[in-house]
């Protein structure tokens, strides 16, 4: 099992994925964290380690760090668990950002919270739950927006259109935060969720985003087959002392 203290100001970290969320990361580490050295991998050279889930090569060019978050699916299961077995006392605590897709719901519109089944469906997430299931932290993370990524985009692409299901929403700049702070002080083997708690329907935001001229009168788009739900992630909050920048999309 992974260690259960608060981490205190570490040597270093470990950012495994630096995609989207990993630039973020970058950009809001914890104030008392600037001294700490934050160590990026990418599939090819440019970051300070070359990585690859695949390649069994790349395992071994990744130092002992005092904590890992994790930004990309770990899929196949069968690597992932391996990889974990191999690194898991180089890794330090570990953060997984999962997708809140895998929240178990059984009708249109149900709230759900922490305590929210999950669905192990997928690769990704079966693995997600055995890292789990030995000390890692799980965060769970809605709908990511932010620069350069717009649901008003999704929108214009004709990807989606108005209708009564629900989008839940998170900043980039918040769930980065949420990562460092589960890093820091969460607990282990829990899993938090990244959402900004204001669901919206898409007819809702249509609407509002019509309103306000950002969109034609009409728009058009195929309709979600999938049940959507309603994401309270007030209790994650509460326990990582996390007040949003970005509380609410429509402001």
């Amino acid at each position: 099992m992974l260690g259960s203290m608060t981490l205190q100001v570490p040597k270093n970290i470990l950012i495994l994925g630096l995609g989207y969320t990993g630039r973020f990361l970058l950009q809001t580490r914890p104030q008392e964290w600037l001294s700490t050295q934050v160590l990026t991998t990418s599939r090819s050279q440019g970051q300070n380690f070359v990585f690859d889930l695949l390649d069994e090569s790349t395992w071994d060019h990744l130092p002992p760090v005092a904590g890992t978050i994790i930004t990309f699916p770990l899929e196949p299961f069968a690597k992932a668990k391996s990889f974990f077995d191999k690194k898991k006392n180089d890794l330090g605590r570990i953060v997984i950002m999962g997708s809140t897709s895998c929240l178990q719901i059984d009708e249109e519109g149900q709230r759900v919270n922490e305590d929210c089944p999950i669905t192990p469906s997928l690769d990704r997430v079966e693995a997600e739950l055995y890292f789990k299931s030995q000390g890692a932290m799980l965060v769970l993370a809605s709908g990511i927006y932010g620069p350069g990524r717009n649901p008003i985009d999704w929108v214009k692409k004709g990807w989606v259109g108005p209708s009564e299901k629900y989008l839940n929403l998170i900043h980039g700049e918040d769930l980065a935060r949420i990562l460092w702070a589960a890093l820091k002080m969460g607990q282990p083997g829990t899993t938090y969720l990244a959402s900004d708690g204001h669901p919206h329907s898409w007819k809702k935001l249509i609407t509002h985003w019509q309103s306000k001229g950002l969109l034609p009168n009409r728009v058009g788009g195929p309709p979600s087959r999938r049940v959507s739900k309603k994401i309270d992630s007030s209790k994650t909050l509460e326990q990582l002392s996390i007040s949003l920048n970005y509380p609410d999309i429509l402001g």
